[in-house]
């Protein structure tokens, strides 16, 4: 009798902690590939003028599915791992859109369903401030916090979502490209001199600085490994030209 009461009590436990959900990454309002617990995602955004400010702007839209057989009270928490700027917001829609100082949710799910293919979405909205942000979602049954799923959403601001207008008969070139040792940073504009060139790797991050000590200034590349580069020159705090490159 024993063995069998504590058979009972594994089963239950076990049950108990049966993963309910899976999720369902949406493209262009289509259901898509299925999004695996923890997956990270990333998602390049776009720049847009709001009231006369530059912003960029990321969304992401997926679908949720309870595989159980009964109906599910579903809470979404929204977790922020890292913001690229103090002033970057993002907020949620799953029973109604949410502030952006609203961090949980809940909505009952029934049982061998799916949400609808917009039900669940993020919006994210930001300075252009070159980097990356990182927000955790996590789906979880409201009586079983064990029983959940999550997907982690990194919005990306590259270096080329910033460009200020200069004059039109500014050019800037980087050759040779691909580069192997140095890159050589020409510009026709001798006022520019003081100007700063950054190098960014192909998801924003910074990997070198450097002053423009001419109108045709060597970089070394030599440290880099092999991929895809951004060069950004600043003046002023003006973002004047970017070009990109490859690091053989």
């Amino acid at each position: 009798m024993k063995k069998i009461v504590v058979s009972i009590l594994f089963l239950a436990s076990v049950c108990a902690y049966a993963q309910s959900f899976k999720l369902y990454e949406v493209v262009n309002f289509a259901e898509g590939d299925e999004i695996l617990n923890e997956t990270f995602l990333p998602t390049t955004c776009k720049s847009e003028v709001v009231d006369g400010i530059l912003h960029v702007l990321g969304e992401t839209y997926a679908v949720l599915e309870n595989t159980s057989d009964m109906e599910k009270i579903v809470v979404c928490k929204r977790e922020i791992i890292e913001m690229v700027d103090e002033a970057a917001e993002t907020y949620f829609c799953w029973s109604t859109c949410n502030a952006s100082n609203v961090w949980m949710d809940e909505k009952p799910v029934n049982a061998n369903t799916k949400t609808g293919v917009i039900d669940f979405s993020t919006h994210y909205t930001a300075p252009p401030t070159v980097g990356s942000s990182i927000v955790r979602y996590t789906f979880y049954d409201k009586y079983n916090a064990e029983d959940s799923i999550s997907v982690v959403y990194e919005y990306i601001t590259p270096p080329d979502v910033r460009i200020s207008t200069y004059n039109a008969d500014f050019s800037l070139s980087a050759h040779p490209n691909p580069a192997v040792d140095y890159l050589t940073v020409e510009m026709n504009d001798l006022s520019l001199q003081q100007a700063v060139v950054t190098v960014y790797d192909a998801i924003g991050r910074e990997v070198k600085t450097q002053l423009m000590s001419s109108n045709a200034t060597k970089i070394d590349v030599t440290d880099l490994e092999q991929g895809i580069y951004y060069l950004r020159i600043v003046n002023n705090n003006n973002t004047i030209g970017v070009r990109k490159f490859v690091k053989q």
